[in-house]
C-alpha cells in the first residue's frame, strides 16, 4: 500500500526542521518515504524504522553526487533532494541489532 503526500509548499518546504519533524512523524505511524521530488512517496514499513535528517548542501552536482556516495558507505540513504536540502534517513532497525 502506497501514499503520495504533496508538500505544503507554501509552509513548510523549504523548512529543514519542518520536514524532519513530519518525516519522523510519519516514519513514528509506520509509514516510511521512500523518494522525494514533487511529491513525499511513503510506502507502509515498521512504525520508527528510519530515523530522517534534512541536511543544506551547497556543493556542486558531483560533489553532492561523492558526498552522498560516502554516506551510504554509513548506511545513511539518500532520499531525495528539495532546493538545496539532502533528505536522509537511517535504519533504526539496523542500529538497534546486536553484534555478534
Amino acid at each position: 500500500m502506497f501514499e503520495k503526500i504533496m508538500p505544503r509548499m507554501f509552509v513548510y518546504a523549504y523548512d529543514p526542521e519542518r520536514i524532519e519533524e513530519m518525516l519522523d512523524r510519519k516514519s513514528r505511524e509506520g509509514w516510511q518515504c521512500y523518494e522525494v521530488g514533487l511529491f513525499y512517496c511513503f510506502h507502509r514499513g515498521e512504525p520508527d524504522e528510519y530515523e530522517y535528517r534534512v541536511q543544506a548542501t551547497k556543493k556542486k552536482e558531483m560533489e553532492r553526487l561523492q558526498y552522498i556516495k560516502g554516506l551510504r558507505e554509513l548506511d545513511i540513504e539518500h532520499v531525495g533532494t528539495v532546493g538545496e536540502y539532502l533528505i536522509l534517513r537511517l535504519s533504526l532497525i539496523h542500529i538497534s541489532e546486536p553484534t555478534r
